[in-house]
């Protein structure tokens, strides 16, 4: 099965200009494309332009782990092709051949037609529809590659694929402190300059912060008006009376910072799903391996399109902020030693779960071979090793796989939309300390909030609630109770198709309601969320089959929706 099929035949290597914020610029014997944080891209062409020869893989090395993210280079010289992406894949590249040609480019797609006929990766394809996204250097398309977290691909001229090198690794340093109130000081410390070099960068320009009522947005938005950034604007989102919007109405307030608020309609999220506008986006964002992801999308669209942001403004949001501080270490990982294949487990049972049918005990066996495959495990799979061995491994898949491919692809939005943006929780700085603070301190988030406690900027982090339920005061009171008795009363299985109509008119309701509520509630024990049918139309819209047994490999197709028959999505052939 194919989806792209071209027939031209190159005779040189190809650099594909990415989506429209990559830059293209010749430099002596040198083509260079590139994209990100300036600064960090003059350190990389100050190595190679000047010299007609590849950089060697150690110093390269040295230097990629100096400098900061966001960035992402491809270079052409008379030596062959170098490309990079940052530490966190900030912005994907991809490649592949042609005949004898490389042809890489930061378009998924238009690297995969001119580099010739590309076929459904089945493996692929399969992970995808479990997760959302595609693990490693693999995409949904056989021979088209991406570049992963922290790695630089060396392509001398004439040879049939590249070298590949990883310079970085999200895995355990030495602590900078030996005890938690040193630790917090330098988490302190660490934090103030990621900060500072957000304020340099941004240059007085307006500075928009997402504002969920969370810890992270709450970080950012009061250090910025700690410092008297002079330019911050604060909103929130999503359907009118959320409790997480009435708790960033509350913090802006008492930053006394510009907050409003952009309800979501039902109606309107049906329109916009079947408008040119969202199709455009989900071709620009996916890159053949991650659903696009909705979060903003409909909100950042409607701020451009009625004028109310400025062209200049750059977007700030805590994106990730929970998982280098700890938020995601399970429990149970640091509880006792245990084995690579119950880490792993507890990996496909939170991450690999959007369709419960399609995870047939054969699928997991694979999935097994790809998480090793992804962390570079080599031994016995039921061995058990120690907890602190298991736990760097399980933040080692979780950052170079879920937060730079699915969790970091929320940036998309801004991008298609023209719109500049910055993570402060991806400063390779405030990064690296995070990665030397022991597990035991992360735990929960613990280390984080004592800190937060201690500097507690005008009593937002002492004196409101570190979490927001999802529902508000009224509803709680029988919402909660009466999913919790349904949920004791009736077996395990029927869980999830319980927990559906309550979601469906939640703080999530406007995702669900751009599906039919008939086929919602038809695939309510199997679906996890709202992801799981937007990855399912994904594929509808790719042309791929979806698979509805994996074992025997039936499928079931629901339609594309009128707006994908009307654009001509490229359909399978066999």
């Amino acid at each position: 099965m194919t989806l792209f099929q071209s027939n031209k035949i190159l005779s040189q290597p190809v650099l594909i200009p990415g989506p429209k914020i990559w830059k293209r610029k010749d430099y002596a014997d040198w083509k260079v494309l590139w994209v990100g944080c300036q600064k960090s891209v003059d350190s990389l062409l100050e190595m190679v332009v000047g010299t007609r020869e590849l950089p060697s893989t150690d110093d390269l090395s040295v230097l990629l782990n100096q400098v900061n993210t966001p960035f992402a280079v491809i270079l052409d010289g008379p030596s062959g092709v170098v490309a990079v992406v940052d530490q966190n894949r900030s912005f994907p590249v991809f490649y592949t051949m042609n005949g004898d040609s490389p042809v890489l480019g930061g378009n998924a797609r238009d690297v995969a037609e001119l580099g010739g006929k590309q076929e459904v990766y089945g493996e692929a394809a399969l992970e995808a529809a479990l997760s959302g996204y595609v693990t490693g250097p693999d995409t949904l398309l056989k021979g088209l590659h991406q570049l992963v977290a922290g790695n630089f691909l060396i392509w001398p001229r004439g040879e049939k694929s590249p070298r590949l090198h990883q310079y970085f690794r999200y895995l355990p340093t030495p602590p900078v402190a030996s005890d938690e109130i040193g630790l917090v000081d330098a988490l302190g410390v660490a934090t103030d300059e990621a900060i500072g070099r957000l304020i340099q960068d941004a240059d007085g320009r307006p500075i928009w912060v997402p504002l969920s009522g969370g810890l992270d947005s709450r970080l950012i938005a009061a250090k910025l008006q700690e410092a008297n950034y002079p330019r911050i604007q604060t909103f929130s989102f999503g359907l009118p009376g959320n409790t997480e919007a009435q708790m960033a109405k509350i913090v802006a307030e008492r930053l006394e910072l510009s907050w409003f608020f952009i309800p979501s309609q039902r109606r309107d999220m049906r329109a916009l799903f079947e408008s040119d506008a969202r199709w455009n986006y989900w071709r620009f964002a996916e890159g053949m391996s991650s659903v696009p992801n909705p979060q903003d999308f409909d909100v950042m669209l409607r701020l451009v399109q009625d004028g109310l942001i400025e062209k200049d403004a750059v977007l700030v949001n805590g994106q990730s902020g929970d998982f280098t501080s700890g938020g995601h270490l399970r429990f149970d990982v640091l509880e006792r030693s245990q084995s690579f294949k119950e880490m792993a487990d507890g990996l496909i049972d939170k991450h690999f779960d959007l369709w419960r049918s399609i995870r047939t005990p054969g699928v997991r066996q694979l999935l097994y071979k790809r998480i090793a495959k992804s962390v570079a495990f080599e031994g016995s799979m039921t061995e058990v090793r120690p907890a602190e061995e298991i736990a760097a491994l399980y933040e080692f898949w979780e950052h170079r796989e879920r937060q730079t491919k699915y969790v970091i692809n929320q940036q998309r939005a801004y991008e298609f939309l023209g719109m500049d943006w910055m993570l402060p929780f991806w400063d390779m700085k405030l990064v690296n300390f995070w990665r030397g603070v022991p597990f035991q301190y992360k735990l929960r988030q613990g280390l984080y909030k004592t800190y937060l406690k201690k500097w507690d900027y005008r009593g937002i982090f002492s004196q409101l609630p570190d979490n927001v339920t999802a529902w508000g005061k009224g509803a709680k009171w029988f919402v909660l109770p009466l999913s919790s008795v349904a949920h004791k009363l009736t077996p395990v299985r029927y869980h999830r198709a319980i927990q559906k109509p309550f979601a469906y008119f939640g703080r999530f309701g406007h995702h669900y309601s751009v599906f039919p509520w008939r086929e919602v509630l038809s695939m309510a024990g199997d679906i996890r969320n709202p992801v799981s049918l937007y990855t399912r139309q994904w594929f509808h819209e790719l042309g791929i089959p979806f698979a509805d047994n994996a074992n025997t490999g039936s499928v079931k197709l629901a339609g594309l929706t009128k707006s994908s028959e009307a654009k001509g999505i490229p359909k399978l052939k066999t």
